[in-house]
């Protein structure tokens, strides 16, 4: 129900990088609607300077590109028929990565719960017009358990009939049929990624947990 040039009135939040620039050409060929700067908004050092619910990454016209672009354009893409067909949906993009890489879990954990509807530290919640169905998140870390304040609030967005969906991880060399988090806590979809031949792919984590594969960026 999702394919079709007419978008639909679903929203998916992606904890990522932040979204391309207002403008610009990934930006005006997708569907974008409100986000929010976790980084800015709740950290006091670093790449932190008090209240900027603005998404916009700081490294999305860079040389390295942006992989919060990426992601979201790929889902939120227009079904113009001038580039690629997306969803027919709309991408809320929650910025959770600061510039010096790497996303803190108090911050992805508050990205969440705005996303949800749910209070958390901002004080604030999603407030869009377009209700947010899934929540994605194409990051985590390998080792350990799924830690009480994560599953806790992945139960609660459970239980308000959102999806949540995490990347099982990239370290399928280095770990392999090791567990990442969030993807392996309960009530998370785990993606994993096949190469062209539907074979793990060399990166992908894989375990147990892993509920489905998809393409991935293995070229051969």
């Amino acid at each position: 129900n999702t394919i079709g040039s007419d978008v639909q009135n679903v929203a998916v939040a992606v904890l990522d990088t932040g979204s391309p620039s207002i403008g610009s050409t990934a930006y005006s060929t997708s569907n974008f609607v409100e986000g929010y700067d976790f980084v800015n908004s709740t950290r006091v050092s670093g790449d932190g300077d008090g209240i900027d619910p603005d998404p916009t990454d700081p490294d999305a016209a860079g040389a390295a590109g942006s992989h919060g672009t990426h992601v979201g354009t790929t889902i939120a893409a227009k079904n113009d028929g001038n580039n690629i067909n997306g969803f027919s949906i709309y991408v809320s993009p929650m910025r959770v990565f600061g510039t010096s890489g790497g996303a803190l879990d108090s911050e992805v954990i508050t990205a969440m719960l705005y996303s949800a509807g749910l209070g958390n530290s901002t004080g604030l919640i999603y407030s869009g017009n377009v209700p947010i169905r899934v929540i994605n998140m194409s990051l985590g870390s390998i080792g350990g358990t799924c830690g009480t304040n994560w599953q806790n609030a992945i139960n609660d967005i459970y239980d308000r009939g959102i999806s949540i969906v995490s990347s099982s991880g990239n370290e399928g060399l280095e770990f392999p049929g090791a567990y990442g988090y969030p993807a392996s806590c309960s009530n998370v979809v785990s993606v994993g990624a096949v190469d062209p031949a539907g074979n793990i792919a060399y990166y992908s984590t894989h375990n147990d947990a892993v509920d489905i594969a998809a393409p991935g960026g293995t070229v051969g």
